[in-house]
């Protein structure tokens, strides 16, 4: 019952209580001040603080109990950093170097297919994993344009109602380090959910990649992204036979 406090439902309890207990009071103060000329004046200003007091309840418990735990990302970008110089890789290069990935343990259901539902985008990856020593799951999407400028576009559309930081590596790659935050879950009544996401936008030339993390124990969140950046950093750098 206690988690039922959080969100919408908590906001109206606490502010409902708070109306009552406020009414009850200026009950109370009015009708023992009920005599004299004076109490019109009394009752009115009773009743201005008593909603005063009603609006401060609401606005306080709004932004505590729908507050969503935001946290900065903590994703290193060391990886990205080793390869500020990336080369401009054909679109067939880098079908090969992604498609390496599904030999790595824990990578799961990689799958790669044609794409033209947006302005430039020609191919699209995607694969899941999960880490045993890590209690989180992870997915990644690799959108694959046809010019840089295109993918930039695209870039900077991703995420936009979220907090997050931009930061520019090189002229060829660009990231977005999202806030990690709570989600609500809607058959508790928008109660808070125990887990945290995390997301993180990679521009890497003409391609995009979007990391999304999700996480139970909040102290790791970015721990799995660090672990599938570096893998990824590995898959586009390395020498293919």
């Amino acid at each position: 019952m206690t988690t039922l406090l959080f969100g919408p439902l908590g906001v109206i309890l606490i502010s409902a209580n708070a109306f009552f207990l406020a009414a009850f009071a200026v009950a109370a103060i009015i009708s023992r001040r009920s005599r004299g000329p004076k109490r019109a004046a009394l009752k009115t200003a009773l009743c201005l603080s008593c909603l005063a007091w009603f609006l401060l309840v609401c606005i306080t418990s709004t932004r505590a109990l729908m507050y969503d735990f935001s946290s900065p990302s903590q994703v290193s970008l060391a990886p990205l950093e080793q390869m500020a110089e990336y080369p401009a890789y054909s679109l067939e290069d880098l079908k090969d170097r992604i498609e390496g990935l599904q030999n790595i343990e824990d990578v799961k259901r990689l799958y790669g297919h044609q794409w033209a539902g947006d302005v430039g985008r020609v191919w699209v990856y995607h694969y899941d994993m999960s880490d045993r020593d890590i209690p989180a799951s992870i997915g990644v999407y690799f959108w694959i344009f046809d010019n840089p400028t295109n993918a930039m576009n695209s870039f900077n559309r991703s995420h936009p109602e979220k907090q997050k930081r931009v930061v520019t590596v090189s002229e060829t790659i660009d990231v977005m380090l999202c806030h990690a935050v709570m989600y609500r879950n809607v058959d508790t009544f928008y109660s808070y959910d125990s887990q945290r996401s995390l997301y993180t936008c990679i521009r890497l030339g003409n391609m995009v990649i979007s990391i999304s993390e999700h996480l139970s124990e909040p102290r790791n969140i970015g721990a799995l992204t660090d672990k599938n950046l570096e893998l990824i950093c590995q898959a586009l750098t390395s020498q293919i036979p």
